[in-house]
């Protein structure tokens, strides 16, 4: 656990605040993120109400999972493991996400030459038909 995790949070919004906040990144700077297409202080005071429990405004899922990968920050999702008893996820070594990802388009790269194969015959074979 690094100095920065914490070990429990109260709230949904306690979560993701933490994650900004570790993050070094300023609210202001994640919610123009989080929405590009508003005003710096129009996505601010939205991504501030959606924080806060006395306003009807709330963050979809797929916002969390954007504002985790926004700010390398995983509190979210370890506050929503605690909420349902599950384990906190390990973090992926980079090493291992190369090797998976290279793995995926080796594969991907056999379906494509497979495919194109494929193609070459049905093209030979309607030449030929023709």
């Amino acid at each position: 656990m690094s100095a920065q995790e914490h070990l429990w949070y109260d709230t949904d919004a306690d979560a993701i605040n933490a994650a900004i906040h570790a993050s070094g990144k300023t609210f202001k700077q994640v919610a123009s993120a989080l929405w590009p297409s508003m005003k710096m202080d129009s996505a601010y005071a939205r991504l501030k109400n959606c924080l806060n429990p006395d306003k009807d405004e709330k963050l979809s899922f797929a916002e969390v999972i954007y504002i985790c990968k926004e700010t390398g920050r995983y509190d979210p999702i370890f506050h929503a493991c605690d909420e349902l008893s599950l384990h906190r996820p390990a973090i992926k070594a980079p090493a291992d996400e190369k090797a998976e990802l290279l793995s995926t388009i080796q594969r991907q790269q056999a379906v494509l030459i497979a495919t194109m194969a494929r193609l070459e015959r049905a093209n030979s074979l309607q030449a030929v038909a023709a």
